[in-house]
């Protein structure tokens, strides 16, 4: 091995250019699988959108937004945005920075997504966790879960709003926004800023168990549903999206290609270099033979010697600079994404009873038939 590579000695630049393409090629063949897992997640499950933070918010839903929020939070929400007629409008930002907003708003926009689209059974156990709390106050032949949405709006002397839903299998769930309700407790004073910490707190210990990704599809799906009823065209922004990235994916896989010729190419000619230098080292060395030297070889073993065993070595070199020393390079282009992808992080394990699918939003009201 060590002759091998002092035979590529005199092709150290050729080698040089080899070994740069080679890791060209590498950090393309690993970025392409990256760039699938954007179409997908971001491209089609969150219609383009990238960060959890809205790009148009109504004036409905600004207040709404902040239900969860403590007022130096309220105060920085407020100034990324700016009223324009009955929408506000997020102002310009960098990608740093809406990256760093969404790290600081997510969990109260999960929060407030998650109780603006509670399902009509979860409603129900949320209000049978409240009257649990208060079993005086509670007539004991009531029976909540035969009761409708209506019959609980009539006890609660208020108007619930609902919407419904449809599944991938077809089913029509019945979705409840308890956000007017939750509002009214915070402005009645039946909840303060001490229960809205430990709501927080305990969503904090959710995205500790369950991963920030799972989580930050939430907060991406809030997002998408404010652009909409702002009226943003999410369509639009979901094919800009898919179009930007397909096309990157092409570039990608071109400069792979050509990397992977140009490399190719350099090696077969670095081989070729090592094969040439051989044979003319093996023909001066045998035009130097004695006749006493020339008797103890046969013509036929001189003729393999500098065909057959040279052209394996050539093969071999160029081997080497193709396939032998892309290997490492891709091992360690992979252990490098895996760290910057922070995957070798991981959370705690879930605690005990938490089902990695659920997702409740922990609201302590006060609910009185």
């Amino acid at each position: 091995m060590k002759k091998i590579f002092a035979n590529m000695r005199p092709y150290w630049q050729m080698v040089i250019l080899t070994l740069v393409l080679l890791v060209v090629q590498a950090y393309c063949d690993l970025a392409l699988p990256q760039y699938t897992s954007d179409m997908i997640d971001t491209g089609i499950q969150n219609h383009g959108i990238q960060y959890a933070v809205p790009q148009k918010l109504t004036a409905e839903e600004m207040p709404y937004s902040e239900l969860f929020m403590n007022e130096d939070e309220k105060s920085r929400w407020e100034e990324c945005y700016s009223l324009e007629g009955q929408v506000y409008v997020r102002k310009e930002m960098s990608k740093n920075e809406l990256s760093d907003m969404e790290d600081r708003f997510l969990i109260p926009l999960i929060l407030t997504y998650q109780t603006g689209n509670m399902s009509e059974e979860q409603f129900k156990k949320t209000l049978e966790q409240s009257m649990a709390a208060d079993p005086e106050n509670v007539p004991e032949d009531f029976d909540l879960e035969s009761l409708t949405l209506e019959e609980i709006e009539q006890q609660m002397q208020t108007k619930l709003v609902t919407h419904e839903a449809e599944d991938e299998d077809g089913v029509v769930t019945t979705y409840v926004d308890m956000r007017p309700i939750m509002a009214g407790l915070i402005a009645e004073g039946q909840m303060d800023s001490a229960q809205i910490d430990t709501i927080r707190e305990q969503m904090d210990r959710t995205i500790e168990n369950i991963g920030s990704s799972t989580m930050r599809s939430m907060g991406i799906a809030y997002a998408v549903s404010c652009n909409k009823a702002a009226g943003v065209d999410v369509d639009a922004i979901q094919k800009k999206y898919l179009w930007l990235q397909g096309f990157k994916m092409f570039l990608m896989a071109l400069l792979m290609l050509a990397a992977s010729i140009g490399a190719g190419f350099l090696a077969a000619k670095v081989g070729a270099g090592v094969g040439r230098d051989l044979r003319e080292k093996i023909f001066r060395k045998v035009m130097g033979f004695s006749n006493t030297e020339m008797d103890k070889f046969s013509t036929a073993s001189l003729i393999t010697r500098s065909t057959n065993d040279v052209q394996q070595i050539q093969m071999v070199t160029a081997m080497l600079l193709r396939m032998l020393m892309y290997a490492p390079i891709l091992g360690i282009g992979g252990v490098i994404k895996v760290i910057n992808s922070g995957a070798h992080k991981t959370g705690r394990p879930p605690e005990p009873g938490l089902k990695r699918d659920t997702y409740r939003t922990p609201c302590n009201t006060s609910f009185r038939p």
